[in-house]
């Protein structure tokens, strides 16, 4: 019962905070950039590529040796580089489907976190160790994913840093709350 409702009251502490900081801080934003000309750009991208996928750009078969390696790195040096996300028809925008997923996406994180939690609170005696303890699986999010992006595919730095703070934020939140609810 307890972890159910660490499951349900940190899932939605969750989705508020991320809720809050997408919209009330709005720093991820502040990270993105428009196209210019995006009319024409997107216009050469429907007429050129019928396939939705994640494409990147320049794109050579490096995995086939080391002419393949550096013919890539050559035209990665010289410019420009990328990725794409890319859905050539247009769609529908469900925003209450993808509040949906967020907030089920939330409670699974926080059940999880709740879990282990419960594992550990054994040897977390003070409530202040059990909110770091959920405290750093943001921490952990951001070093597995963030950093990977920002290092692997150059995602701005400030983008970088905004998820920082939103899933150290998040964790933290949903660490002091689950804190109260698994005691040793």
């Amino acid at each position: 019962m307890k972890l159910l409702l660490c499951g349900i009251l940190g899932g939605a502490v969750m989705f508020l905070w991320g809720a809050f900081f997408h919209e009330g801080v709005r720093l991820h934003y502040r990270n993105v950039s428009t196209i210019p000309g995006e009319e024409s750009v997107m216009a050469t991208l429907q007429g050129l590529m019928k396939e939705p996928g994640l494409y990147f750009f320049p794109w050579e078969d490096h995995f086939k040796g080391e002419e393949g390696l550096k013919k890539w790195e050559e035209k990665y040096a010289s410019g420009p580089h990328g990725m794409l996300v890319y859905h050539p028809r247009g769609g529908e925008i469900s925003m209450s489907r993808m509040m949906v997923i967020e907030f089920l996406r939330d409670v699974l994180c926080a059940l999880i976190a709740g879990y282990l939690l419960c594992k550990a609170s054994a040897s977390l005696p003070a409530y202040g160790s059990r909110v770091l303890f959920v405290t750093l699986f943001g921490v952990l999010v951001w070093l597995a994913f963030s950093v990977a992006e920002w290092n692997w595919y150059e995602f701005p730095t400030g983008w970088m840093m905004a998820d920082f703070l939103e899933q150290v934020g998040k964790f933290g939140l949903t660490g002091i709350v689950l804190a109260r609810i698994m005691k040793p």
